[in-house]
């Protein structure tokens, strides 16, 4: 059987992510080299799972329904693959004709006739973590505007604290660009 090799990160938080490709190829690569499997194509994105519409997502879609042979998919979890149920029925709609085989993760297998089940269950707690984690976020956002604090980053003159809790940090004047700022202002509104 041959693989397809399909590795994702979020575009939204590229600081903490900016590694994740690089990384996840690396264990395909390396699960490719000692399991002897043969690769037909790598596919990458740079955008969240939690809706559909991933260019390279579905591009590997295409060449599986394409591919005159059942085939494998390697990620490094299933959760790479989908975050939301449209793309979830894709997979599992394809795992069920038999035309994917068998999705390779780096903490569990899926085969055909097994694992149906845990991969819905697999794909449901994507799912459900994104759900819990835009909620979480919604709700700290609205907190910090209750206390006065403007969320995001900070305005031109302004600094984000770097080194507060996470959902306490505060935003700080700028000491080196507030003065020069606030006569800038001044000139434009005096004329």
């Amino acid at each position: 059987m041959r693989y397809f090799i399909y590795a994702r990160r979020s575009s939204e938080d590229k600081s903490k992510q900016i590694q994740s490709i690089p990384n996840q190829l690396e264990w395909a690569e390396r699960m490719r080299d000692e399991h002897g499997l043969e690769i037909i194509d790598t596919f990458t994105d740079t955008k969240t799972g939690t809706k559909p519409g991933r260019e390279a997502f579905n591009a590997m879609v295409e060449a599986i329904e394409a591919s005159p042979e059942p085939v494998g998919i390697l990620c490094w979890k299933v959760n790479r693959l989908a975050r939301n149920p449209i793309d979830e029925g894709i997979i599992k709609y394809a795992f069920m004709r038999g035309k994917i085989k068998h999705i390779f993760g780096s903490d569990r297998q899926f085969k055909e006739g097994e694992s149906q089940i845990l991969m819905g269950v697999e794909f449901g707690s994507a799912t459900q973590y994104s759900i819990d984690l835009s909620h979480d976020v919604k709700r700290g956002m609205a907190r910090k505007l209750e206390q006065g604090w403007m969320p995001g980053w900070a305005p031109l003159g302004y600094l984000n604290d770097p080194h507060g809790l996470k959902g306490t940090k505060r935003i700080y004047r700028d000491k080196k660009s507030w003065d020069k700022l606030r006569r800038l202002w001044d000139f434009l509104l005096t004329g």
